[in-house]
């Protein structure tokens, strides 16, 4: 039996075959170095699964924060350092940051952002994907959503409204001040997988998430009218937003058709690419930089009291060379309006005997302090 055996597997080795392979599905990764343009049908459908089935305004912050994976993993961080702030608490404290406004509106949402941000490689090459063909990444996004209405698996219920118009699929929240993210499994709600060699990516969802029509929603984030800037214009297949601030919404407005609502555009130039250091680097806000340059520098400015001039004086990175002058009241008998200084240093060294005479700039002249008698020992 054995010789049967091994005359077969020599036969089959003569034709180029392997005897016996068994075939093993590769696994869900993505390279960062991968170019843009080469990414395929089957790893951009992986890509989009954990997303895909989000409401359309939550999307679209997700498309346009992935361009910036950066201010992602800055904004994360923060998050992880601010935990219990409610979500007007966040907006108030991330109104000056120099974050785009979807990071900003992404703040409140502590799930969305962690998976984000502990999947560099999803992050990388989800950006790349938008900013190389932002018509074809949405093109994927229907496909998906197509694929899971066929399945029973979209519908509407009491967190989301599916509407269907010709080839597009809508989803809007079902109440506008309150969002609940979904977080399904998608290798068992995309049940016929049409991809064979690559599965789709899977977010798991959080402790505090609860089940309700076959996917577990997380807790309702409360949102103001300043998470609605951005949508999709999906007849046209790409993002817009608005730069003017949003205070309110109004019920049933649909903003897409707003003159004020115009195309986004990534920035390329402001893009960097990210690596696994950039996890490990402390996070540095706008106003605890400005905190350690104080730290560093300590700045003191007194005016003077006749020039009314602020004078400045550093005291760690002070030039040994100079002398640090500072005012003096003006002996009896001499003008307010004439300053008086006298040497600090000199007069640390050894007990003047003698005034000196300073000459000042400008309408002022040299003016001589009176003699001061010295102590006798």
């Amino acid at each position: 039996m054995r010789q049967v055996t091994y005359l077969i597997a020599v036969s089959l080795m003569a034709f180029g075959l392997t005897p016996f392979a068994q075939a093993t599905p590769a696994p869900t990764t993505f390279s960062v170095q991968t170019t843009p343009s080469a990414i395929s049908d089957a790893a951009l459908d992986s890509l989009l699964a954990p997303v895909a089935l989000y409401p359309d305004t939550l999307l679209t912050h997700i498309l346009i924060a992935s361009t910036t994976p950066l201010d992602v993993i800055a904004a994360h961080r923060w998050r992880q350092a601010n935990p219990h702030l409610t979500p007007a608490q966040v907006e108030q404290a991330l109104r000056n940051e120099n974050w785009h406004p979807s990071i900003r509106a992404l703040a409140p949402f502590t799930d969305v952002l962690a998976q984000m941000a502990n999947d560099l490689h999803w992050l990388q090459a989800m950006g790349d994907a938008v900013i190389a063909d932002q018509r074809r990444v949405l093109d994927r996004v229907q496909w998906l959503r197509q694929f899971a209405y066929s399945q029973g698996s979209l519908r509407s219920n009491s967190y989301l409204k599916v509407s269907y118009s010709g080839q597009t699929i809508a989803i809007v929240p079902r109440h506008h001040a309150q969002i609940y993210v979904p977080f399904y499994n998608t290798r068992s709600l995309f049940s016929h997988w049409h991809h064979h060699d690559i599965q789709p990516v899977y977010w798991h969802y959080p402790r505090h998430a609860r089940r309700h029509a076959g996917i577990y929603w997380s807790v309702g984030v409360s949102l103001s009218g300043s998470f609605y800037f951005g949508d999709i214009h999906w007849n046209n297949r790409y993002v817009v937003i608005s730069h003017k601030p949003v205070r309110h919404w109004r019920k049933g407005a649909k903003s897409v058709h707003s003159r004020d609502f115009k195309r986004w555009q990534p920035q390329h130039k402001k893009r960097k690419r990210i690596s696994i250091r950039e996890r490990q680097r402390p996070l540095v806000l706008s106003h605890e930089s400005q905190r350690d340059n104080h730290k560093r520098v300590i700045t003191e400015t007194t005016t003077h009291r006749t020039l009314a001039k602020p004078v400045t004086k550093t005291s760690k990175l002070q030039d040994r060379s100079r002398v640090t002058t500072k005012p003096v009241a003006p002996p009896a008998g001499m003008s307010q309006r004439t300053p008086v200084v006298r040497d600090t240093r000199a007069q640390s060294r050894q007990t003047p005997t003698r005034g000196k005479a300073l000459k000042q700039t400008g309408r002022h002249r040299a003016v001589t302090t009176p003699k001061v008698a010295s102590r006798e020992r």
